[in-house]
């Protein structure tokens, strides 16, 4: 998290402090308040089953929060920085024309891959339960 909000708000000058910046935050901290207790109670031998749901299906609200936020930063970010010249040899252009595809490639890769994990994990705790019962 930390290094996320060091390239948000010390690396990028140009990120005012809107509304969407404060959500994008708030929803970075969240994510870690949701992973950070269940590795310490990985790491010290404990799981909790708890934890795991948590920390596998918080990411269904998060990740389309966080996702959303993010290109409202970068296009908030494009907007200010003004017009741009239309030539393939400039790599501001380039950034711009190419950016959206790849970032929604790769919301559309981390969700997937999310929730699969996700499913895996709430049948592992679904069969936990039916064996404890």
């Amino acid at each position: 998290v930390t290094g996320r909000i060091l390239v948000l708000w010390v690396a990028n000058h140009t990120v005012d402090a809107t509304w969407t910046v404060f959500t994008l935050v708030a929803v970075y901290m969240l994510s870690e308040l949701c992973r950070g207790p269940y590795y310490l109670a990985n790491c010290l031998g404990s799981p909790n089953s708890s934890l795991t749901w948590l920390r596998y299906n918080a990411f269904k609200v998060l990740y389309p929060i966080g996702f959303t936020c993010e290109a409202l930063v970068f296009l908030n970010i494009f907007l200010q920085s003004g017009p741009i010249d239309i030539d393939f040899k400039n790599p501001t252009f380039l950034f711009a024309l190419l950016f959206p595809p790849f970032f929604l490639m790769i919301a559309y890769f981390l969700f997937s891959s999310m929730s699969r994990k996700a499913a895996q994990k709430n049948k592992e705790l679904a069969n936990a339960r039916a064996k404890s019962d």
